[in-house]
């Protein structure tokens, strides 16, 4: 990742009309946060966590379709939990230039309303309801077809995006200071991966801070170390969990990402003046 930017920026399309990449991959190959000079339609086929358009963070699962404007900050934080058989998410994901839609609005007439509708929009739209399920449905088509078909299915796009009435928007204010981008970036992170062993280096290489400034960083906007904001995090799972009567405490240990059991009970009593089960007792008593 680029250290000297605050964000990854995708190049401008100049060989295609527009860009078509359906990926299956695992949670841990995801792009951090980025923005490109292009229009990006992206639909979730298998995954789910937290995404970050602009200053708001809020979760996502399968089936969900955002079309985010050129020059918005933005990532989808895949969870490492929720993939499909082989342990991989897939994702849709379209770009097309705004210059794409001038020609198509010159050279098609009865176009001109719809692009119109599409580029007064500042603000990135997520798709529920009939308009979600049609551009799902049509994106899934485009991975089998060939790029004339294509083209066919991206103008059907454009239509469902304008006519759209099930639709919310999410503004893109440009007032965050860099401070406040990273912290987004490293709490959707956590929020995300608490679950598996996540190192304080892998950490700071995803936001582009070497370690000792990450450090620095992470204690002086929270107070905490690092380590102890993410056994926080998972210790309040793990009381979530422990609401679960068939749940033993080793398939907790392991599910909130601290799979040695003696080191987990530690932290739990040092934390909450009790065992695990002892606080389970609590609960039933």
């Amino acid at each position: 990742m680029k250290t000297k930017s605050e964000y990854v920026t995708i190049p401008e399309l100049h060989s295609q009309s527009f860009g078509f990449d359906a990926v299956c991959l695992p949670p841990d190959r995801q792009i951090p946060l980025h923005r490109q000079v292009t229009w990006e339609l992206s639909c979730v086929v298998t995954g789910a966590g937290t995404r970050l358009l602009s200053e708001v963070s809020e979760p996502f699962a399968a089936g969900e379709t955002v079309l985010v404007p050129p020059g918005m900050p933005h990532c989808w934080y895949f969870r490492n939990d929720v993939t499909d058989a082989d342990g991989n998410i897939g994702n849709i994901s379209i770009f097309f230039s705004p210059r794409l839609l001038e020609r198509i609005s010159e050279d098609f007439p009865e176009m001109s309303e719809t692009v119109l509708q599409i580029v007064s929009q500042k603000d990135a739209l997520v798709f529920s309801g009939e308009a979600g399920r049609r551009l799902l449905a049509t994106m899934q088509r485009m991975v089998g077809e060939n790029s004339r078909r294509r083209l066919l299915s991206f103008l059907d796009l454009l239509v469902t995006i304008a006519e759209a009435e099930t639709v919310r928007k999410i503004a893109d204010t440009h007032v965050r200071s860099r401070d406040a981008v990273k912290m987004s970036q490293i709490l959707s992170y956590v929020n995300c991966n608490f679950a598996r062993t996540v190192t304080i280096d892998e950490i700071s290489r995803h936001i582009g801070m070497n370690r000792t400034s990450f450090c620095s960083f992470f204690k002086r906007h929270t107070g905490m170390t690092f380590t102890a904001y993410l056994n926080e995090k998972r210790l309040g799972h793990a009381c979530e969990l422990l609401r679960d009567p068939d749940r033993n405490i080793n398939e907790i240990c392991a599910a909130v990402g601290l799979p040695d059991t003696p080191y987990f009970c530690r932290l739990f009593k040092k934390r909450f003046a009790q065992t695990p089960t002892e606080y389970r007792n609590g609960l039933n008593s």
